[in-house]
């Protein structure tokens, strides 16, 4: 810890001052010229140096260079200078007395000094030597693949401390080029999203190691974008007999969020709302959308010139005579609770908040068509889908009144829709949707919302009491219906579990008592099964699904009995 805590809080420097850079047997450092700045270089570093090597206690000069350029990651440096050069800051003159540790004893790490005194090379490792070095400035470098394949290189340090993901939009000038075409691909001020499918792994790796206004380059050895980079292979003109060289400045960049986490969908906030009103599902959304469906405006309320900022709307990439188009004047308001809205914009409009404005990219047309039949966006809006980009304002939010403070009239007409919708979901095949608002009926029932008193109301009056009569039959069905969507998405113990609710409220539903039974039976839970069938049969003795179903769990007991008597037959043969 303690060279971390140098490097982050160094000791004011000045000429004479004198540093252990490691122990009394390692590197010792006396500053003779001052350096500038904080920094100090760190391997994978590239640095250019002055300096000259005695032998301790004389004065020959065994290793001596000017302006050389040196790779802190050399196998070949001696330890004791490369823990000098990463002690320097940039025009720091010092000397540095290294003892035999770190010099010559490690004879792999000195190999091309030794080979300069072959008869001594044994004496040598028992030496110090003395080092005065210049560093005149260095690189930062970065080994973006751990192994030495890609390899990054600072010519201008950036600003900030965020870098890019892969999915942002980065604004960018770069160039890529090779030893025999300097100019393979070139680009200015370009806009573009970090997706390593379509511009490789190693452009994409490069680019999420940079910061706003950094300039750097990145050389990429042939032997490993040959094997693991098709789209650096790809590029027109590339010679694979050669490395690849790719120099850039990174201007700006805006997050995208790849929203699915399966690359289909990509989210980019364009405009930040008011902190903390993100409505929920419960609420009367009122927005503006732009629709554009393989490069075509199918739907527009909403211009986003002048609504985001100069910067945001640079990185939308939407022309502006797509941004003039407008196919309605007023907002949309939508109850994002009836599903009427395709699914990406529900969950969307949910979470955002007010004024916010974002992108959804996307190719998922089964996230783009409603649930339900709509007006405005219909399935042939979304009919072969390439890509779609939604532009969304989130205008205003009025979030539901809960339950529980509702008088009880407002109850059963909010209940009412809500089973309404539900119905309408089941039938259009959406099951899943459908049982998720049969159980927040059933929530309102369990937790006490519909019971609770509203201020002026009372349990003692015929008109609440008839009206808790009507509720209390949609309370049954709610539960028989979620039981039933719970069957069909197999879920079967779910299934058993709330037909028990509903049987808890009358013991004689029928219904409840059939998809009870015909769970059972997909458990092989054959005794309970008929058990709970038979319920049903005294109870309805003419139904005849019932019927059906008591003699379907006969036949399937009867045929794993049977299965069962044919396997150990043979294991006692």
């Amino acid at each position: 810890l303690g060279d971390v805590y140098k490097r982050q809080f160094p000791i004011p420097d000045k000429a004479g001052y004198e540093e252990e850079l490691r122990s009394k047997e390692g590197v010792k450092k006396k500053i003779i010229e001052v350096g500038e700045g904080k920094d100090k270089p760190e391997s994978p570093a590239v640095v250019v140096a002055s300096y000259k090597g005695c032998f301790e206690k004389s004065e020959e000069v065994f290793d001596a260079g000017e302006n050389v350029r040196i790779e802190l990651n050399d196998p070949g440096l001696l330890e004791g200078f490369k823990i000098a050069l990463e002690s320097m800051r940039r025009n720091e003159k010092s000397t540095f007395v290294i003892k035999p540790k770190y010099a010559f004893k490690k004879s792999s790490n000195a190999q091309r000094l030794l080979d300069n005194f072959k008869d001594k090379s044994e004496e040598l490792k028992k030496k110090s030597v003395v080092y005065e070095i210049k560093l005149h400035d260095f690189s930062k470098r970065s080994d973006l693949k751990s192994d030495g394949n890609v390899m990054k290189t600072q010519i201008k340090a950036g600003k900030g401390y965020r870098n890019p993901s892969d999915y942002d939009t980065v604004k960018l000038t770069y160039e890529i080029s090779q030893p025999s075409n300097p100019s393979l691909a070139k680009h200015e001020n370009v806009i573009i999203t970090l997706d390593p499918s379509t511009l490789g792994d190693s452009f994409c790796a490069f680019v999420k190691d940079m910061k706003v206004s950094e300039s750097s380059f990145c050389d990429i050895k042939k032997e490993y974008y040959v094997k693991s980079d098709e789209k650096l292979k790809e590029i027109p003109g590339v010679n694979t007999n050669e490395d690849v060289k790719i120099q850039a400045e990174l201007h700006e960049f805006i997050r995208s969020e790849d929203y699915y986490n399966d690359k289909s969908t990509l989210k980019t906030v364009l405009k930040t709302g008011k902190i903390g009103t993100a409505p929920g599902i419960d609420c009367i959304a009122t927005f503006r959308t732009k629709i554009i469906v393989n490069n075509q405006v199918k739907y527009s309320n909403l211009k986003l010139k002048g609504l985001i900022s100069d910067k945001k709307w640079e990185f939308a990439r939407i022309a502006e005579d797509q941004d003039a188009i407008t196919t309605a004047e007023a907002p949309l308001k939508y109850t994002l609770n009836e599903y009427r809205l395709p699914p990406l914009l529900t969950r969307n409009l949910k979470e955002m908040s007010t004024k916010e404005v974002i992108e959804l990219r996307t190719a998922k047309a089964n996230k783009l068509v409603a649930y339900l039949p709509d007006s405005v966006f219909s399935a042939e809006m979304f009919k072969d889908v390439g890509e779609a980009r939604v532009f969304v304002q989130l205008v205003d939010a009025e979030t539901l009144p809960a339950m529980a403070t509702l008088k009880l009239p407002e109850k059963e007409g909010r209940v009412l829709e809500l089973k309404e919708n539900a119905t309408r979901l089941f039938k259009a095949g959406h099951v899943k949707k459908a049982c998720k608002i049969y159980q927040k009926i059933n929530s309102y029932f369990n937790l006490g919302d519909i019971t609770n008193l509203a201020e002026g109301e009372s349990k003692d009056t015929e008109e609440y009491k008839s009206m808790m009569d009507k509720l209390n039959v949609v309370k049954k069905q709610c539960h028989i219906n979620a039981a039933i969507c719970k069957f069909k998405l197999k879920d079967y113990k779910a299934t058993v579990s709330i037909a028990d609710q509903a049987l808890g409220l009358d013991d004689k539903l029928t219904k409840a008592l059939y998809w009870k039974a015909k769970a059972l039976r997909q458990q092989q839970e054959f005794d309970l099964a008929l058990e709970t069938i038979k319920k049903a049969m005294k109870v309805e003795p003419g139904n005849g699904d019932v019927k059906s179903e008591y003699q379907e769990i006969v036949n399937a007991r009867d045929k794993l009995r049977d299965a069962e008597r044919k396997k150990y037959a043979k294991l006692f043969s």
